[in-house]
């Protein structure tokens, strides 16, 4: 692994731009690992003098936890306005929870993104790019400066998942295959970096770790 570059109490600032913090996003179908890489790697970099916070989607805010129900499947919605749920719980989670972490100068580890919303609502038929556009017009939307896809064979996921918690109204195989097929395309146009996470858990989190350290290079102190 390679060594940790502190950068003081007064956390990071994008050279150029004037903007604080480094804004981390961790794609991947259910059971790729993002939550558990994603806490792992940001307790490295506090260990290491990095200010870093996690979060995730959807949020614990009130309609992060209408979201939850809906997954869950307590709430019946059509696809669109599901979309539409989890643009709104999006720009509550930017505005009272990422943004205010990333002014403090944090390395803010995002648990899914707009990205996921592509790549499940798109696969139960609603089109990407409309919903592209209603979050990248969401008041407080920020681009992330590295998105990360944690790559997995959907049969592999699934038994992760199910084995964890059961499976939500999203997970079936045949279903996580045409989401990840969506991220696979995403990928491309939104420069995604892949990771395999099909590997040992501490080789991914140390190939996650090596691609912020490589960002925060970039990073006027």
């Amino acid at each position: 692994m390679r060594e940790f570059r502190s950068v003081g109490k007064g956390g990071v600032e994008l050279a150029g731009s004037g903007r604080k913090g480094l804004f981390v996003v961790l794609e991947g179908i259910d059971g790729s690992g993002k939550t558990t890489v994603g806490k792992e790697v940001v307790r490295h970099l506090n260990r290491n003098d990095i200010k870093a916070k996690f979060t995730s989607e959807p949020s614990n805010l009130p309609i992060g936890k209408l979201l939850r129900r809906v997954l869950n499947g307590d709430i019946e919605v059509d696809t669109y306005t599901h979309a539409l749920l989890f643009a709104a719980d999006r720009e509550e989670h930017l505005r009272r929870e990422v943004l205010p972490m990333l002014e403090e100068g944090n390395v803010v580890v995002c648990d899914r993104y707009v990205y996921a919303s592509m790549a499940y609502q798109g696969a139960k038929g609603v089109d990407m790019e409309c919903i592209r556009g209603m979050n990248s017009a969401l008041p407080h939307f920020r681009v992330p400066e590295l998105i990360i896809l944690l790559d997995v064979d959907p049969e592999a996921s699934l038994r992760r998942t199910i084995y964890r918690k059961g499976a939500d109204i999203f997970e079936t195989p045949a279903y996580l295959s045409r989401v990840r097929e969506n991220y696979l395309q995403l990928r491309e146009r939104h420069g995604f970096v892949v990771i395999d996470a099909g590997a040992r858990f501490r080789e991914v989190v140390e190939q996650v770790l090596d691609r912020i350290l490589t960002r925060l290079e970039d990073i006027e102190v």
